[in-house]
Formats: structure tokens, sequence, C-alpha cells
């Protein structure tokens, strides 16, 4: 078995803009989606969501779709069509926002297997709390916005 190679965001950078803007547009009806450049994974701490571990070609990943619980509401509510995401309960929220990453995860997999990077995708589990960096794992938070809803998408890997 080939053990993972470390994860370089440049690698996976396409597949991520790309992915959002397939999932702000389709899924959540809004007119795109922006990725930021990462930012230090401090400004992770203390938000939550869903996520999902993609297995297989040279690396061994897990992707996160993080947020305060207001804006998970918010990108729940718009995954469900709903205009009151106040009325949302904290599993809605999970079931929706979890799918919202499992589509992005999917839609990442068909972009990288393009690439000739075959992917598996693990069951999205909702977290709340955050993935420490340490010398072996690389937490990379890239700021992004799902039309007017600001959440992280998280990339976590083996260091370089």
């Amino acid at each position: 078995m080939k053990s993972p190679v470390p994860f370089a965001i440049s690698h996976w950078r396409d597949a991520i803009g790309a992915a959002a803007a397939e999932i702000a547009t389709y899924a959540l009806g809004f007119d795109g989606a922006t990725v930021g450049a990462p930012v230090d994974p401090v400004e992770v701490r203390g938000l939550v969501g869903p996520h999902i571990s993609l297995l297989g070609g040279p690396s061994a990943l897990e992707i996160a779709l993080v947020g305060t619980m207001d804006d998970c509401r918010r990108l729940a509510a718009a995954m469900l069509q709903s205009d009151d995401p106040a009325a949302l309960s904290e599993p809605d929220v999970a079931d929706a926002v979890g799918e919202a990453l499992n589509m992005f995860a999917g839609s990442m997999k068909r972009r990288m297997a393009s690439s000739g990077v075959d992917l598996e995708l693990g069951l999205p589990i909702f977290v709340v709390g955050h993935v420490r960096p340490t010398e072996q794992i690389s937490v990379t938070p890239l700021q992004t916005h799902f039309g007017p809803i600001p959440m992280f998408v998280v990339v976590i890997g083996r260091a370089a």
C-alpha cells in the first residue's frame, strides 16, 4: 500500500474553486462562490460543520465545511429552500450542510479523476470543534463565500 504524500493546496485549489461554484449555483441557488487564499488555522477555532474523508490516489485528505452555527443554518436554509433558517432544528442543519459537503466532495472527486487521482468518499460527520495542526497534520482553511454566506472550506492532510 502506498503511503500518503504530503498535502499541497496547489494540487487541489482549482477543484475546490470549481466545486464551490457548482454547489453555490446548482444546490443553493446563488450566483456563485468565491474561494480566498489560505488563512491561519486559528480562524476556524470554535466553528462547526461537517467533515468528510477523501481517500485514494497519492493522498488521503479530509475536507470540512465550517462556519458559525448561524451561517450553517443559513446554508441549510438555502439548501432546503427555506425562508426561515431559525425554524430549522440542529439535526436538520447538520443533515443539510452535510449533504452540501457530500455534493462538494463528489464534485471534487469528479474533477480530480480527470487528473488521474481516483478518490473514494467517506461518510460526512458533523463536528463541533476543530482539528489542530501538528508536525504530521496540515490544516488549510480557505475563506469561502457561497453567495452571501461566509464559510470556510478546510483541507486536512499530511504535512509537507
